[in-house]
């Protein structure tokens, strides 16, 4: 049997990262108040190109969760998380050069490591989980409530190929925002009671730029270990980065904000897949 040509080799770039840093929440079902804290999450995202070459899958699945305290007296705390799944379809739409990706997974590029700029554009959709808890409520009758959002949206990626003592390194900057999609949210003063056995309360809501504004910004750099000193017969790489995270979601009379910022550590890999 023939082997495939380098050309047709797709492989999977896939990446886990932790994340630590400093965020924000204001939930106004809760309170008005606004809280700030430290941050922290776990985020694995999958890359494979598509038989045509132009056009690539992401996959990407995170979660976070923040503690934090109002930033009026910190007489109370709360806490907040987040999970997301979101796939894309990314097309490239500018080269300054063309990559051999076949010999790049193999790590036989070492002495051919390339150097260029690539545009790539796309949609996505994507569903995010998320809820808020205040310890101060904790006795009364809805101390936290649950959000549920379903989008489509835009991505877009900027990858830079260089080289670092030899070895191919690459620095990605991507920014997505959704467009449209759906949220489940409960009216404000309404108990979940309410919400889900007495009629007249509809909780789920169109969501446009109008009542949801979300972008999310991240900057990374893929680093082999073997460009340091002493560590040249290491071949894992890392992955270190920055994110920045904006979210507001105005339904049913109740404003959900959830941002987060700060850096990310991990380590990427590629295999072909049987």
């Amino acid at each position: 049997m023939a082997q495939n040509a380098p050309s047709d080799l797709r492989p999977v770039q896939s990446a886990l990262t932790a994340e630590i840093g400093r965020g924000a929440v204001r939930n106004t079902y809760l309170t008005p108040l606004l809280y700030h804290g430290a941050s922290m999450g776990l985020r694995y995202e999958r890359v494979r190109p598509m038989c045509c070459q132009r056009w690539e899958r992401q996959q990407t699945v995170s979660a976070d969760w923040l503690r934090a305290e109002a930033e009026q007296g910190r007489h109370s705390s709360m806490w907040a998380g987040r999970a997301l799944y979101c796939y894309a379809f990314h097309r490239h739409v500018y080269s300054l050069f063309r990559q051999d990706s076949g010999l790049a997974w193999q790590g036989k590029s070492s002495q051919q490591a390339s150097h260029g700029v690539q545009l790539l554009v796309g949609p996505f959709v994507g569903v995010e989980s998320g809820f808020d808890y205040n310890l101060k409520m904790s006795g009364a009758n809805n101390p936290g409530t649950v959000r549920l959002v379903a989008n489509v949206g835009m991505s877009a990626q900027a990858i830079c190929s260089y080289s670092l003592r030899g070895k191919p390194c690459q620095a990605k900057l991507s920014a997505q925002t959704p467009f449209a999609g759906a949220a489940f949210m409960p009216d404000f003063g309404a108990s979940y009671f309410e919400t889900f056995l007495v009629d007249g309360h509809n909780s789920a809501h169109f969501t446009s730029l109008h009542n949801q504004q979300d972008l999310d910004l991240r900057l990374s750099t893929d680093v082999p270990l073997s460009v340091f000193p002493g560590l040249k017969r290491l071949n894992t790489v890392v992955r270190l980065g920055t994110f920045c995270h904006l979210e507001t979601i105005k339904i049913n009379h109740t404003t959900c904000r959830y941002s987060t910022f700060g850096l990310s550590i991990g380590w990427t890999w590629k295999y072909l897949p049987l």
